[in-house]
């Protein structure tokens, strides 16, 4: 705390998230005798900055996306009566385009851009009420223009391997936010025997054990054809799980409807895509019987979104070397490697490889009891 010039006002900078009591007091060394004067109690809650993500939306009618909380007055009880209360309280510019409740969930209603204004209120006294933060996120309310699997054109995995696919709505050439709608999914994959898609267990995900197909039918209006349809659906998910369990081809289709308010009734809201989806023989690394003073290097080229299965004619322990993630470099336009401080991949149980949805360099380290008999893996993802 620091005193202004005239002893009666006080600045205060908060450097750790917390709560805490500050008064004033007179000074205690006086010429004269007397007691002591004090002030009464103030509460002071610091805390970090408050952030919204993410700071735009794009959404589709009646779609539901729920926003995340960085920073903030953290809602902590406290024995003290004193502490002010602060509150984080939302509005949105135009509600006939979109709206958002007490519990951070904004809705779409019909297409147009509007502004979501969140701010940090100190409440006082019922009259007396200060704005501590105000902050903005843009929101964008458009029709769907397309559906897209991304990061699977032409795939090419190994046998024994997990990919995850994921059905994401376009306009344009941006993606939506993953939020809540009235959307059907099918998906179906031409060649069971090679690529077998199912919404497995996320517990069981590495045996790849399932829970079951989930077959429906709904009637839902298609604007192109003019009418109202069946939609058959497999998999009623966004995303799914396949496996590849043979060696060849196949194509995954994916079938999607999206059910708009009445005044869209016209509006185009049956899409379909698909991809096609390589696998080829197991990701196998021999384990050499004899000391080797050479490390042997293998590599290969790994999908995100996947768990592949490392076969080992040898019982080894795999270690996690180094990870360079792809970046874009806005200084010299174009990507280039650097330090991942988030994962790239994850060992499972010495067996399996996981990736994630970062691209990037890794080295995985196979011990084996032996030493000097390293074999070093390079995983590019």
């Amino acid at each position: 705390m620091q005193s202004s010039e005239n002893k009666r006002q006080f600045f205060g900078i908060g450097h750790f998230p917390g709560r805490f009591q500050v008064s004033a007091t007179t000074e205690r060394f006086r010429p004269s005798p007397g007691p002591i004067l004090a002030s009464n109690i103030l509460g002071i809650e610091v805390f970090p900055f408050l952030e919204i993500i993410p700071t735009n939306l794009l959404l589709t009618p009646n779609m539901r996306y729920t926003l995340r909380i960085q920073g903030g007055p953290q809602k902590e009880t406290t024995d003290f009566q004193v502490f002010s209360q602060n509150e984080i309280k939302f509005d949105i510019q135009d509600s006939e385009i979109a709206s958002i409740d007490q519990h951070r969930d904004v809705t779409a209603h019909k297409v147009g851009d509007t502004t979501l204004f969140y701010k940090v209120v100190q409440i006082g006294s019922a009259s007396n009420s200060v704005i501590i933060s105000q902050r903005t996120v843009k929101i964008r309310v458009r029709l769907v223009t397309d559906i897209e699997i991304p990061y699977n054109h032409n795939r090419q995995i190994f046998q024994g391997s997990i990919i995850k696919l994921n059905g994401v709505l376009k306009f344009g050439e941006e993606y939506f936010n993953h939020g809540v709608a009235p959307i059907s999914y099918n998906w179906n994959s031409t060649a069971q025997n090679v690529l077998l898609v199912q919404i497995p267990n996320r517990s069981d995900l590495p045996s790849g054990s399932s829970t079951g197909v989930l077959h429906q039918t709904k009637k839902i209006r298609d604007a192109t054809r003019g009418g109202i349809y069946t939609f058959h659906t497999a998999l009623n998910s966004s995303s799914v799980y396949s496996q590849a369990n043979g060696v060849g081809e196949s194509e995954v289709q994916l079938d999607l409807a999206i059910e708009y308010p009445v005044t869209y009734y016209y509006e185009k809201n049956w899409f379909s895509t698909r991809i096609t989806v390589r696998t080829t023989q197991e990701l196998t690394v021999n384990v050499p019987q004899y000391i080797n003073t050479h490390k042997q290097t293998h590599q290969y080229l790994l999908p995100p979104h996947a768990y592949n299965k490392l076969q080992m004619n040898r019982e080894a322990h795999l270690k996690l070397g180094y990870s360079m993630q792809s970046v874009y470099d806005y200084a010299s336009g174009d990507y280039q490697y650097k330090e991942s401080a988030t994962p790239i991949i994850a060992l499972e149980n010495d067996e399996g490889i996981r990736t994630f949805d970062k691209v990037g360099k890794v080295t995985v380290i196979i011990e084996e009891n032996q030493a000097f008999s390293d074999q070093v893996v390079m995983l590019n993802v």
